[in-house]
């Protein structure tokens, strides 16, 4: 009888903390926990931004210590480098060609600038499959490109890499193009941690979202990857979703934050093309991550009839600290945490320099 009534207890305790799990995690498709956060329609400034460089053909955006450095289509300098100081021009770098300090085609540059020995070190990627170190700080001195290392990496499209520290062999791997007919129904994306070069898969999804159509069946995991400035702290934007998935990988804590009331990954997924993104390009620092922002109640848009961004800013601990809204369309953000300002980059080649010193504590 005692046996029998200590099995009631048992059952009864875990029918309870079921109950309780679920109702703290109501997406029990996602394997991490889950924090419902309030961010939606919060900002209410305007910010002005000030037009500081006019570089033609630029495409993607990095600023990294002192320096501000712009991808551009320019075959005599896919890289070029300003001081983020005075906005002088410091050289024209990654030539386009196949010499051994030439670049085929930066596919994408991502904030994944390092110190080593005194040098800054940008990481560019190449297509298809290659992955370049840039010494920035050799470039400028010897006003040519200095390549300190090229590897292969996984291809570029659609898939992400971020090197731990400042060593190829300690990085992570997010891979979304895996699906074929043998994995369609087991997982929608694969992360691999990597120490070195011993990989270590992360599981964070139990099954696929439910898609309408089966050829979007990548829209839901669409993103980015984020990286902490000097700690192994990576988070996961995601362009059609309102989640962000943090990943600590020092002290092995993951959790996502997840707009409340807000769609799902355990809803099914409908998507009415065009679709507004949610989050787009962001920008770190040592205690803030920011994003653009697609989903707000922001009414104003461009002649082109896109919605003028928000930024929204979050620790890295997932807690929202502040937004504000943008003054102009603005493709690419990035932080000078020095000088408390932010830097927009536009569709007409413009960058933007934004004062963020009154918004932060």
């Amino acid at each position: 009888m005692k046996h029998l009534k200590n099995k009631i207890i048992k059952f009864i305790y875990f029918i309870l903390t079921t109950i309780l799990f679920v109702s703290c995690n109501i997406d029990t498709n996602i394997l991490t926990e889950i924090r419902d956060v309030d961010y939606l329609n919060k900002t209410a400034d305007v910010i002005e931004g000030k037009n500081v460089l006019d570089v033609m053909g630029a495409k993607g955006l990095v600023v990294y210590d002192t320096l501000i450095m712009v991808t551009t289509n320019n075959p005599n300098g896919q890289l070029q480098v300003y001081s983020v100081n005075s906005y002088n021009h410091l050289g024209s770098f990654c030539q386009k060609g196949r010499a051994g300090n030439e670049i085929i085609d930066i596919s994408t540059v991502t904030e994944q600038a390092f110190n080593r020995d005194g040098h800054i070190i940008q990481i560019v990627f190449d297509r298809p499959n290659t992955m370049h170190e840039i010494d920035i700080t050799a470039s400028i001195n010897k006003q040519n490109t200095i390549v300190s290392d090229s590897r292969e990496c996984l291809p570029i499209r659609g898939n992400e890499v971020v090197i731990l520290g400042t060593d190829y062999s300690n990085r992570f791997e997010f891979e979304r193009n895996i699906y074929n007919e043998n994995v369609l129904d087991k997982v929608p994306s694969r992360y691999t941690l990597y120490h070195n070069n011993k990989p270590k898969t992360l599981r964070f999804f139990r099954k696929p979202m439910y898609v309408e159509k089966p050829e979007e069946y990548e829209l839901p995991y669409q993103g980015s990857l984020y990286k902490h400035p000097t700690k192994n702290i990576v988070v996961q934007s995601f362009a059609s979703m309102n989640y962000l998935l943090y990943m600590d990988f020092d002290s092995k804590k993951y959790f996502a934050i997840h707009q409340e009331e807000s769609l799902s990954f355990n809803d099914n997924f409908v998507s009415n093309m065009p679709m507004p993104l949610h989050f787009s390009d962001g920008a770190v620092s040592n205690d803030y991550i920011m994003f653009l922002y697609r989903q707000g109640d922001y009414t104003q848009k461009t002649t082109k009839g896109e919605w003028i961004p928000e930024v929204l800013i979050f620790d890295w601990d997932g807690k929202y600290i502040n937004g504000f809204k943008l003054d102009r369309f603005i493709h690419y953000i990035e932080y000078d945490e020095k000088h408390k300002v932010l830097y927009g980059l536009n569709d007409l080649e413009q960058l933007y320099a934004y004062d963020l010193s009154g918004l932060l504590p």
